[in-house]
């Protein structure tokens, strides 16, 4: 607390001693409101004391809560907070009553930021900074149900029964039980939670890894130091591999015959500069939980962006934020081609863009990236298939459908 008559820092007020947000003031100027955790305290500047005003007894979900005001009304003030979907929650701490009012104007649509596959082969679609939204797509009718969830699902993946979804901020890792009905809050429910004291902020890629979820991330603003983290998803232990190559984000993950391969960008959260200046190829062995290899597949480029197998089952593929598509023997742990695609680069360089995935049905590995929808061979040929729309990423079913995300639409590219 700063006393701003005598120009010092104060640390003998009651109350003021943990973590809060969100402060207003009323008609009273000695009284400021403020929210800690899903209670409502008020501090008096004449004596010195933040008190409780009895919120939280009356078990008012504070889930999105955002904007905090408090208004002067029949001599007292009345407290109202606004949620990120719109809807207002009313508090009248002299008469203890909380009310709820729907939001007042219509939604608008939400900005597209992930798109996967859940345990049954669904496709789900997550929202960017959202007022707390998800999708799946009926892959028969293609009707899109919206579902409440979080508010920006930054990547999905399938481990048994379970969709893991990720949520940014604070890496938070979601788990949806595919055999019961969804119902936010309770199911899914959080398996994990990497930002403390991990620092991980945002997870960019998952994969089933055997019986365990692999993520990889990056950490928080103002840090270096990703981390590859391996989770079980009956229980939520895990354990959070940092640094994995010194200083570097880990932004692409897959899975082989008990390793695991990642690649890494030299970025790390916003606000701070890189020390280190290419991007790694990393193998991680399961058993030993140790780094076994590490390369670096295109000399000069930041972060390798994208992995997946194809046909050939010693030899991985990736492609770089550069749009350099690459290709790995994992059995003698060498970069065996490296192919420039042309494409110029779009996005923020963490890892994002590009996306790979492989097609089994046509042998052929399809992407996105610059906002380019195009399809490569093995051998590293390309074939523009639209570059009118500005793309995202995509995902394949086990049909061989391939959906892919713009801004805010959904579209299916189903070939023969």
């Amino acid at each position: 607390m700063y006393d701003t008559t005598s120009g010092t820092w104060r640390d003998d007020a009651t109350g003021m001693d943990q973590a809060a947000s969100a402060f207003a003031s009323g008609g009273d100027p000695n009284l400021s409101y403020f929210r800690r955790d899903d209670e409502y305290w008020v501090f008096d500047a004449e004596t010195l004391a933040a008190t409780p005003l009895g919120f939280a007894a009356h078990g008012v979900s504070t889930s999105s809560l955002r904007a905090l005001e408090v208004f002067p009304a029949s001599g007292h003030d009345i407290i109202a907070n606004f949620r990120q979907n719109g809807e207002v929650v009313i508090f009248d701490p002299t008469a203890d009553e909380v009310t709820l009012h729907d939001p007042a104007v219509e939604g608008a649509p939400v900005i597209a930021q992930s798109i996967g596959l859940g345990p049954t082969g669904d496709v789900w679609v997550g929202a960017y900074l959202s007022a707390g939204v998800i999708a799946t797509v009926d892959r028969s009718s293609g009707e899109i149900t919206q579902l409440e969830g979080p508010e920006q699902s930054d990547t999905f993946a399938a481990v048994g029964p379970y969709l893991m979804v990720s949520k940014y901020p604070n890496g938070v890792v979601y788990r949806y039980d595919s055999r019961v009905p969804w119902e936010w809050d309770s199911n899914p429910d959080i398996l994990a939670t990497l930002i403390s004291p991990h620092l991980q902020d945002r997870i960019f890629e998952m994969t089933a890894a055997g019986e365990l979820l692999a993520t990889a991330s990056i950490p928080e603003y103002g840090h270096l130091g990703g981390a590859l983290t391996l989770i079980d998803p009956e229980t939520g232990d895990h354990d959070v591999y940092r640094n994995i190559v010194p200083e570097q984000g880990v932004c692409a993950v897959v899975h082989r015959d008990g390793v695991v391969y990642g690649g890494s960008t030299i970025q790390g959260g916003m606000s701070i500069e890189p020390t280190t200046t290419e991007g790694h190829l990393f193998e991680f062995d399961l058993a030993s939980r140790e780094v076994i290899s590490t390369i670096v597949p295109v000399p000069g480029d930041e972060t390798v962006s994208t992995l997946c197998f194809g046909a050939d089952a010693s030899t991985l593929v990736g492609m770089t934020y550069e749009n350099r598509f690459f290709t790995y023997d994992i059995t003698r742990h060498e970069v065996t081609s490296v192919v420039d695609l042309g494409i110029t680069p779009t996005g923020a360089k963490w890892g994002r863009t590009p996306t790979l995935r492989y097609r089994k049905h046509d042998q052929h590995f399809y992407g996105v990236g610059g906002h380019t929808y195009f399809r490569v061979s093995a051998a590293g040929v390309l074939t523009v298939l639209d570059d009118e729309h500005a793309w995202k990423t995509l995902t394949i079913t086990d049909r061989g459908e391939i959906y892919l995300i713009d801004d805010n639409r959904v579209y299916v590219h189903r070939l023969t």
